[in-house]
């Protein structure tokens, strides 16, 4: 599990209970991350798309993409809880 999802928990106690919940909730969170992945893989197919290119605001679009294809990543990571980190 990731660091950033013991936020708040100060002691040893706080980090297990909210390990336990979450390892409780894995299918929850399997269906979330299925769910990202689609709309990360359509995200992707759009971007690809050759049209962009003819919009003068493409760079702008771009660069939307860019930021909301790394928020689909870092919430991807996030959801991926297996105990790899923590």
């Amino acid at each position: 599990m990731k660091s950033k999802l013991f936020k708040g928990c100060n002691t040893q106690r706080e980090k297990n209970v909210r390990r336990k919940y979450f390892q409780e909730n894995v299918l929850i969170f399997n269906i979330l991350s299925e769910v990202l992945k689609e709309d990360l893989r359509l995200l992707e197919k759009e971007s690809a798309s050759n049209k962009r290119y003819d919009d003068q605001s493409w760079a702008y679009k771009q660069a939307d993409y860019n930021g909301c294809k790394r928020t689909y990543e870092e919430l991807l990571n996030l959801l991926d809880i297996g105990d790899k980190h923590v």
